[in-house]
């Protein structure tokens, strides 16, 4: 599980990454990749989270749990 508050961690810059590639429509904005989790990346993952049809208890962007990990998981996602 990845959230809110994490630093400097290689998953969370891994979660930019694929967050950045991933041909979402509309566009989300780009992510700088630094492995810190915090407000922009909460913001960009609630919004693929929408995008994703997600509306689970976790998805408002601050967790990426085991619902979110499998959905972007089919997109294309690994970390």
């Amino acid at each position: 599980t990845l959230q809110k508050g994490m630093m400097n961690d290689p998953a969370v810059a891994k979660l930019q990454q694929f967050l950045n590639a991933y041909n979402w429509s509309p566009a989300l904005p780009l992510l700088p990749v630094t492995g810190n989790y915090l407000d922009m990346t909460v913001k960009v993952v609630d919004a693929a989270q929408a995008q994703c049809g997600l509306n689970t208890p976790d998805a408002n962007g601050t967790i990426v749990g085991p619902a979110t990990k499998r959905l972007f998981a089919a997109r294309g996602a690994r970390w």
